[in-house]
């Protein structure tokens, strides 16, 4: 398995590389997302938007991506599936959010 290879590079520790390997196929889906939140940003900014990608990322990881992790990897008992997890819920709020204010200032024009 690809995962447990790339984790092996790291480590010799059974338990993480069993570890990494679980999640690593979640991983993955943060690229979408992720990429999205890179040209919106670019769009937003040649547009003069300046502030808001800054406060809409802000929002996402600095507020609810820590307190969704908690709730996930330690109150749902998900560990670092759920920080995975969060990562990506998070990286949708701030992706979504920031196509929301183009779609909003594209409106206008």
């Amino acid at each position: 398995m690809l995962g447990t290879r790339i984790a092996g590079a790291y480590t010799t520790d059974a338990a993480l590389i069993a570890s990494f390997a679980a999640v690593m196929g979640r991983t993955a889906f943060l690229m979408t997302p992720d990429g999205g939140q890179g040209v919106a940003d670019a769009v937003l900014r040649a547009r003069g938007d300046n502030w808001f990608p800054t406060a809409s990322r802000a929002l996402a990881y600095v507020v609810a991506m820590p307190a969704l992790a908690v709730l996930l990897a330690q109150t749902a008992g998900r560990g670092v599936a759920g920080v995975i997890e969060a990562v990506l819920a998070a990286s949708v709020l701030a992706y979504g959010t920031l196509l929301a204010r183009f779609a909003t200032l594209a409106s206008r024009a």
